[in-house]
């Protein structure tokens, strides 16, 4: 058992791991201005700094407490809070390994393109950004070069790449009902967005109205069926799904997270977190078809909604944007 002085030794070590993260984070964000600042143009971030407060457990893993929290983190709320910390009319549903190719962000610094990705969003479709992954096979330093060069390079660039071996489709390998949506194969040889049907399982990265995408439901934490359901809503909440037909996304390899780990072996042994998360997804699709599903949220987020001006747009400006 933890003593109080231990408690509060342990609660300083974290504080001041925050002020040092706090720190890098703010560098970064400094370096970041210093570059738009240079080029006269872009957006400037706007950073959210999120903590977690857990309880003490009697047991440690590895020296550290609270081992299976530390696995689970609130993948969903983090979501939900960057939602709300956006105020431009379209946001980009994308995780933090994924980069944009130099073809989307030419698009969006041009004007006339720009609105009409955004006449498109808010019109009620949702728009995939197909996403390609390394070959597994490759070392970690390698596939990070490739999506370097790649990310730079084209849609022919891709094309061939994924003729090489060298990428494929995300997920093609071990959850192809993931990204089947997108249908790859037309995605190569078009010239204009094509329409495009959801199927079950379906979990494409996607641009949106802001205020038409639905939020994250927040009992879903580390990995696993987290992003799946709400795609599931979303595209209940869209009027069409289509395909970007030039912009694309690579997912920038790294080591395996905590979370990760944690479902396989779970998935594995059919562990209570695996049983429990498929059968909330299960759940929710079953309230999904009856029209009567409501993602859990937490308040703090739904607050920021009700006070953010951003968030009080009125449907003529909405228009105008």
């Amino acid at each position: 058992m933890l003593t109080g002085v231990e408690k509060l030794k342990m609660l300083k070590t974290s504080a001041e791991k925050l002020q040092q993260d706090s720190a890098r984070i703010a560098d970064m964000f400094e370096r970041s201005e210093k570059k738009r600042r240079a080029f006269g143009s872009g957006c400037s971030l706007r950073v959210l700094v999120m903590y977690e407060l857990l309880g003490f457990s009697n047991e440690t893993v590895d020296g550290r407490w609270d081992h299976l929290m530390y696995r689970l983190i609130p993948i969903n709320s983090l979501r939900n809070a960057a939602l709300v910390a956006a105020e431009t009319p379209l946001v980009l549903m994308a995780d933090a390994d994924l980069v944009v190719s130099a073809s989307l962000s030419r698009q969006m610094a041009n004007a006339s393109m720009s609105a009409a990705l955004v006449s498109q969003a808010l019109s009620g479709s949702a728009v995939i950004v197909p996403t390609f992954e390394t070959n597994a096979d490759m070392r970690l330093d390698k596939g990070q070069e490739v999506v370097a060069r790649l990310v730079v390079g084209t849609k022919a660039d891709i094309t061939d790449a994924v003729k090489e071996g060298s990428i494929y489709p995300f997920a093609e390998k071990h959850f192809y009902d993931g990204h089947k949506c997108t249908r790859f194969d037309t995605w190569y040889n078009a010239g204009d967005m094509y329409n495009v049907d959801y199927t079950p399982g379906c979990e494409p990265w996607y641009i949106a109205d802001r205020l038409r995408v639905p939020e994250y439901d927040v009992r879903y934490r580390g990995y696993g069926w987290n992003k799946v359901q709400q795609v599931a809503h979303a595209s209940r909440t869209h009027l069409g799904i289509k395909v970007h037909p030039d912009a694309f996304m690579l997912h920038r390899p790294h080591l395996a997270s905590n979370a990760l780990e944690f479902f396989w072996r779970e998935k594995e042994k059919g562990g209570s977190f695996f049983k429990k998360i498929t059968g909330l997804y299960q759940q929710q699709a079953a309230l999904l078809e009856a029209n009567a599903f409501v993602p859990r949220t937490d308040e703090r987020s739904q607050r920021c909604r009700r006070v953010l001006p951003w968030w009080q747009v009125p449907q003529q400006q909405r228009q105008q944007q």
